[in-house]
């Protein structure tokens, strides 16, 4: 199967926290995402013809029928012994349309790099125009990481640091770019010599400070993250691995006591 979470995380951010949840439980599983995809494509089947399509065992595409009709993607009736399946909800089928759409567009591509995001992160920012720029800037503001079910196992033994480092996908930034004007500079520079978003793979990195950890959710601090912003990865900070004595720090010597006031203006949008 594609991956196919980084398209459905940027199409679903849209939506209420209520609707995104519940869509992103139906797609996130791969039989699922083959049952939608498949009823999308056809319309109204039986589970006699969907289990061929799927290849899975028919008990296993039953309980992935259920769970896909009690998340309100599915529609069931009976017809003597037969159960007829179909999509009700018009958000999947959109967010279906364009995810195949990008799927076409991407066939060829056999160097392309996919990534399954872990979790979401959730803050005060609702958009990036506003938000901190740098976790130093962002001191003392709350935020959480919901670690989906299936990667709670990797959270035994991270309590144990203050500090963490989250790794994520700037979903939001719509333009890869080569040459930028950064936030705290009115002079262009190259991408790889600034933190801007819009970059060939746009992933960001904070270092934050971890409060405590309930079950599969994270409590943070020092957050400059917009909320709902999927989570790629999260390691452990340690100054012994990533304190380094630096001799030079660029454009950015004669700017970085600019960071304390600056803000997203929402430039890379």
């Amino acid at each position: 199967m594609e991956n196919n979470n980084i398209y459905i995380f940027k199409f679903v951010n849209m939506l209420s926290m209520d609707k995104k949840l519940k869509i992103l439980k139906a797609l996130s599983d791969e039989t699922r995402f083959k049952i939608v995809n498949y009823l999308l494509k056809n319309g109204e089947k039986c589970v006699c013809e969907i289990v061929p399509h799927i290849k899975r065992a028919q008990p296993t595409v039953s309980l992935q029928l259920a769970k896909l009709e009690s998340l309100g993607v599915l529609e069931s009736r009976r017809d003597g012994k037969s159960v007829y399946y179909k999509v009700v909800n018009s958000k999947v089928k959109k967010i279906l349309e364009i995810v195949n759409n990008r799927l076409e567009v991407a066939k060829g591509h056999t160097n392309e790099i996919r990534y399954k995001p872990i979790g979401l992160i959730h803050s005060q920012f609702k958009e990036p125009k506003g938000t901190p720029i740098q976790p130093a800037s962002a001191r003392g503001i709350k935020g959480t990481v919901e670690v989906f079910s299936e990667f709670t196992g990797g959270l035994k033994d991270l309590e144990g640091f203050s500090h963490i480092i989250l790794v994520y996908h700037f979903h939001l930034s719509k333009k890869a770019l080569l040459y930028v004007k950064p936030y705290m500079d009115s002079n262009i520079h190259g991408i790889f010599a600034t933190r801007a978003p819009s970059r060939p793979n746009p992933i960001g990195i904070s270092v934050v400070r971890l409060s405590k950890i309930e079950e599969n959710i994270l409590h943070l601090l020092d957050v400059d993250i917009v909320d709902g912003t999927p989570l790629l990865d999260i390691k452990p900070y340690v100054p012994e691995f990533d304190v380094r004595n630096v001799k030079r720090i660029g454009w950015l010597a004669e700017n970085v006591q600019k960071l304390p006031a600056s803000k997203d203006d929402g430039r890379f949008l």
